[in-house]
């Protein structure tokens, strides 16, 4: 052919063509091996360790070829010490092979804190106190007493509690409150599609307590009881719209999204 007769006659542009031939398959060679290596399992998908202790997490993740750190510690009351409460990437995120995978655990001791005083508050600031000291409102309890509303006593298991007893973080306290000297009422609130502490949140707020809790077969787990959701309540507030000030409401809790529609 016509090139290859030149070429002959130029030496050099033929080691010229050569040598530019070469580098190009070695780039296109190099290429091609680049991107079968950094795809070859490249990404997985992160499986779901919440709610497992965290030996059985790690195990879990070693199996998919991941690595772990325990990036910090919570305390749930209820949850067994050492649960995975929350991870990082989340469930079902696709990463690379050997990523490290954040975890937060329910801590294996609790965090010890002081008491607070919220004798002569009343409910709500006692309320607010207390959940900023890490504790939670249990049973709130009326008695006649000219000052409605205010906290007469503080009290943990049944007995009463002095400021400044170590106590552990996310303990409940119970309220003995004034209710005046006449039978006052309050609204009933509708607690479906809430979690149990939004529940029992709501609840305080409206002078009641929180009574029976059922979960139906959906629960399982600790991290499913957290998750799960109200959809029943007795007394409804469709049928029964107001209480006396301290009565106790019973909810049954799932996570079947079907039943909270």
């Amino acid at each position: 052919m016509f090139w290859k007769d030149k070429l002959k006659d130029y030496p050099f542009l033929r080691t010229l063509l050569m040598a530019f031939m070469v580098f190009a398959g070695i780039i296109f060679i190099t290429a091609v091996w680049l991107k079968i290596y950094t795809m070859h399992g490249r990404y997985r998908e992160v499986p779901d360790v919440k709610g497992l202790v965290v030996y059985d997490a790690i195990g879990v993740l070693k199996d998919e070829g991941l690595r772990y750190h325990i990036n910090d510690s919570v305390f749930q009351a209820g949850m067994k010490p050492g649960t995975v409460v929350d991870q990082n990437p989340a469930p079902g995120a696709k990463v690379k092979k050997n990523r490290k995978i954040y975890l937060v655990i329910n801590a294996f001791q609790p965090q010890m804190i002081e008491m607070p005083n919220v004798v002569g508050v009343s409910r709500r600031q006692a309320k607010a106190l207390l959940e900023s000291n890490g504790l939670v409102v249990g049973n709130i309890r009326y008695v006649p007493d000219i000052a409605f509303d205010n906290v007469l006593e503080q009290r943990y298991q049944g007995k009463p509690i002095e400021p400044g007893t170590k106590i552990a973080k996310g303990s409940k306290i119970d309220l003995v409150l004034g209710r005046g000297y006449n039978n006052e009422t309050t609204n009933i609130p509708d607690l479906k599609g809430l979690t149990l502490s939004q529940a029992r949140s709501l609840l305080t707020d409206n002078y009641l307590n929180l009574g029976i809790t059922v979960y139906d077969k959906t629960v399982i787990s600790d991290i499913d009881s957290m998750n799960a959701r109200v959809y029943k309540q007795k007394p409804s507030p469709d049928k029964i719209s107001t209480a006396r000030l301290g009565s106790y409401i019973d909810v049954w809790l799932t996570t079947d999204t079907v039943k909270l529609r």
